[in-house]
């Protein structure tokens, strides 16, 4: 896509995420409950997305950031996006705007939701509520079992005046279902929104 100039040159980091915890290896009584070892790996990721993964990627190479200090990070987040599927979107929302809005102006959300109250509690906090969206990017499969859930969330946030027609997209992908085809789809068309 950057050879082609469909997209501006960019990094993807792609880190690893120990998702333990969700189906069963702590006494888990049903398929949806998530257990506290699924919970800490998530907080404990969030963490070290902001203290470690971030400064080590933009410590060493060329990105818009001025330095490793948590002030220049926030100063270049316009020019810094996460995405993610399924857990990894749920982690997107959790990790980039309910606890890292400063460092993230971008988001590619795919086949996943979660409570939007929270995501407007955190946005329109004293934290966050300075700092703006550029581009919200959502997508789903129609036969993905995310597609209903994920769907309303998106409709609830656009009734909030930070969120509105030209910053947030729905994309429902024709045939698509909670699969690698679709989330290719969907990152090859969020990646061709951000940084514009």
């Amino acid at each position: 896509m950057i050879a082609r100039g469909d997209i501006e040159p960019l990094i993807v980091v792609t880190p690893s995420f120990y998702s333990y915890g969700l189906f069963g290896d702590d006494d888990m009584k049903e398929i949806k409950e998530f257990s506290q070892v699924k919970v800490d790996s998530t907080n404990n990721f969030i963490k070290e997305l902001r203290y470690d993964l971030i400064p080590a990627v933009e410590g060493k190479y060329s990105t818009y950031a001025d330095g490793t200090k948590e002030e220049n990070f926030i100063s270049s987040r316009d020019h810094r996006a996460l995405a993610g599927l399924s857990n990894g979107c749920r982690i997107t929302y959790l990790g980039g705007m309910v606890e890292n809005f400063d460092y993230f102006s971008w988001f590619g959300c795919y086949s996943a939701s979660i409570d939007s109250q929270m995501i407007l509690n955190a946005l329109n906090s004293e934290t966050f509520n300075q700092y703006s969206l550029n581009y919200m990017f959502n997508a789903d499969g129609i036969y993905d079992f995310a597609y209903n859930s994920h769907k309303k969330m998106v409709k609830e946030l656009l009734e909030d005046e930070k969120f509105n027609q030209d910053n947030v997209e729905y994309v429902q992908i024709a045939f698509g279902y909670h699969s690698a085809r679709s989330w290719r789809v969907a990152f090859y068309d969020s990646l061709q929104r951000f940084f514009k």
